[in-house]
């Protein structure tokens, strides 16, 4: 397979995309973290896995705080850049691989399974994206808490701008959104690089339909990270689920 041939989510998660996000701070992780503490009551010796970590800024937030922290992503480059926080908190709570979520066999359980800033919904088939909540519940403990932060179809739909212009580090990026089905669809192009993002807009009912067939019991559905109830015309969906 040529590098042209595979799929978006495995050509995209690069340097490109940490520059168009680069907004994303560790203050945001630290308050969103902050939150997922308080909601999910987590005492604090908790075992976690942080699935779709990107360059581990959540993960490295917990580990601050005393939590054993996995870190899993497909992207080799972001893998790369997690490891060079390392050096801030002691080994034995913060580890980062790369890995698939689709391939986590050898892993064992875990007390509470995190998946945020839209880390899911990545794939055409509704089948693909489901089997997602199977493996997370495959390693979770019994009683073991997952939290979802999955965007908001009310807001995207709201929010879409078709075309948009941005200068990143003294570059001229081009950004298209489009809605076909029940995708968002958006273009990226980099001087010479062009990428694309495919998430699935899925609604409440969708999601939850989904956790309950991998047995999962819903516990709350938040709108933010200010704890707001979830809304039909939210800005994001927090789900937050225990193992069956």
């Amino acid at each position: 397979m040529t590098e042209q041939d595979l799929p978006w989510y495995k050509k995209w998660f690069n340097e490109d995309y940490l520059k168009l996000y680069s907004y994303r701070s560790a203050e945001e992780a630290e308050q969103q973290v902050n939150f997922v503490i308080h909601a999910l009551k987590l005492k604090g010796d908790e075992k976690i896995l942080d699935l779709g970590c990107g360059k581990g800024r959540h993960s490295l937030e917990l580990a601050k705080k005393g939590y054993k922290v996995l870190g899993i992503d497909i992207s080799e480059y972001l893998i790369d850049e997690a490891k060079k926080c390392l050096k801030m908190v002691p080994s034995k709570h913060l580890r980062f691989q790369i890995g698939d979520m689709y391939h986590l066999e050898h892993l064992g359980t875990f007390d509470v399974v995190l998946n945020m800033f839209t880390s899911f919904g990545y794939f055409d088939d509704d089948k693909d994206n489901a089997k997602v909540f199977q493996i997370v519940r495959d390693h979770l403990h019994s009683g073991g808490k997952f939290f979802l932060d999955y965007l908001h179809p009310a807001q995207v739909r709201k929010d879409l701008i078709p075309y948009e212009e941005r200068d990143i580090n003294g570059e001229k990026v081009l950004l298209r959104k489009v809605i076909k089905g029940d995708q968002i669809i958006k273009t990226i192009e980099f001087p010479g690089r062009i990428y694309e993002e495919r998430v699935k807009l899925y609604h409440r009912e969708q999601i939850e339909l989904m956790l309950l067939s991998a047995k999962f019991h819903i516990v709350e559905v938040w709108n933010d990270y200010e704890g707001t109830p979830w809304r039909e015309d939210g800005q994001r969906q927090l789900f937050y689920c225990q193992a069956t």
